[in-house]
């Protein structure tokens, strides 16, 4: 998958003339507040269906621009059903992006191995992964 990808990502990037990577990072106006979805999305379709489309609006209107988007594991997943999220990566790559799926994982090969056939069964392209981190500046953060 490597060699295709990077094959893919640089294919892309000639034709639009773009190396930018797009996050999608749908952050709902209760978390916090800037940078957030336009209420009246929420307002008037509920928070999953508010996140659903303002996803679905972000890939459309960014595409022509860019070669890939990196939806983000964090700001979807807990809102989204596997289905939904599915959709979101389907539009990605209809639109002629990659999709990069930010999810940062870090866990012993089994659990990894089950991560990435879910990822791989939602179609992403590829995923972030992150090495141990170690305990300062990695996982001190949970023992304050």
């Amino acid at each position: 998958m490597g060699e295709e990808f990077l094959r893919r990502y640089y294919e892309l990037s000639s034709e639009k003339e773009s190396f930018l990577c797009v996050g999608l990072d749908p952050v709902p106006p209760s978390v916090r507040d800037r940078f957030v979805i336009p209420r009246h999305l929420i307002e008037e379709h509920g928070l999953r269906e508010g996140v659903r489309r303002f996803s679905l609006e972000i890939v459309e209107a960014v595409a022509p621009y860019t070669p890939m988007i990196k939806v983000n594991a964090w700001y979807v997943l807990p809102l989204l059903p596997f289905e939904e999220v599915g959709e979101i990566v389907d539009a990605v790559k209809e639109a002629g992006c990659l999709a990069l799926l930010d999810a940062k994982i870090t866990d012993i090969v089994s659990t990894k191995a089950v991560s990435l056939h879910w990822i791989e069964e939602l179609g992403f392209d590829a995923v972030i992964l992150s090495p141990f981190p170690g305990y300062q500046g990695g996982t001190n953060v949970v023992y304050r």
